[in-house]
């Protein structure tokens, strides 16, 4: 390649005629792609999804997309590959499967990833393993399993993780040890027993866990004892009683507790209150 100075009469209106053609394909590849970006925003606002761009500029980058009319497929997301900033995807009741992780793996700057009521099952959950920074996933009244949960490991800065209403037990549980940054765990209406728990004690950093509609009896309770962290607890229908509150007065730093339909009395409420005076219990005893 022949290398003109920046002197001289002959290479100069060369060398501008250059810039002016760099400058022209940089253009160019801007506008097809800005023009790409207004074809997914469009192509969501048709199915139905809310677009939201946060509190910036009327031409700020896409950050949000809120769908739950069940209008998405698999198909659709690939459609939205073009919104590079999107920070949040909320895909309530769509007909989205773990086809469509792949797609959703490549936006990686997701933080929060929202798919209950989705027919998500799990077994594509290792497509999301480049969302590095996601930290709130929600999997609630998903098809998931225990199968599916080995993959989440790969979400090292995952905080929060809503599983509730799905088909997880104790066995998924032992995946679920192996996040250490995890701080708040739904649980509600799974498989979880006091089995479980055991191997939830190794989960230094949790601060709110809800245990509601579980199997989880006064030994589980016994279990959480060892989480030092723990300020939240869920343990409304499940199958605890005044013993398990007994335990539960090691939590000094618990400060919201629900036992609300379960075999607890006032006499062992107040009992628990004594010991932790900052804690406010929600209790109204079984139907």
């Amino acid at each position: 390649m022949a290398v003109f100075p920046l002197c001289g009469d002959a290479p100069v209106p060369q060398l501008f005629a250059l810039l002016v053609i760099a400058a022209g394909a940089l253009a160019a590849g801007g506008c097809k792609f800005q023009a790409d970006v207004e074809r997914a925003e469009a192509h969501a606002e048709r199915k139905g999804a809310w677009v939201y761009r946060g509190d910036g500029p009327p031409d700020a980058p896409v950050t949000y997309i809120f769908s739950r009319y069940g209008n998405l497929t698999d198909a659709d997301i690939r459609h939205l590959a073009p919104l590079k900033h999107l920070t949040t995807l909320r895909l309530w009741l769509e007909g989205i499967t773990d086809a469509a992780l792949k797609d959703v793996g490549r936006f990686d700057q997701l933080t929060f990833l929202d798919l209950t009521f989705s027919k998500v099952n799990g077994s594509g959950f290792r497509d999301l393993a480049p969302l590095e920074r996601l930290d709130h996933l929600c999997l609630q009244s998903t098809q998931v399993c225990d199968a599916g949960l080995e993959e989440l490991p790969a979400l090292q800065r995952l905080t929060v993780l809503e599983l509730g209403y799905t088909h997880v037990t104790d066995a998924g549980l032992r995946e679920l040890a192996r996040l250490p940054a995890l701080r708040d765990l739904d649980l509600t209406r799974t498989g979880v027993t006091d089995g479980g728990l055991k191997v939830l004690a190794a989960l230094g950093s949790l601060e709110s866990l809800d245990l509601a509609g579980t199997a989880v009896t006064d030994a589980g309770l016994k279990e959480l004892t060892a989480l030092r962290s723990l300020s939240r607890l869920g343990a409304s229908r499940t199958r605890v009683t005044d013993a398990g509150l007994k335990e539960l007065a090691a939590l000094k730093g618990l400060i919201e507790l629900d036992v609300s339909d379960t075999s607890v009395t006032a006499a062992g409420v107040a009992e628990l209150q004594k010991a932790l005076p900052h804690c406010r219990i929600t209790w109204w005893g079984p139907k």
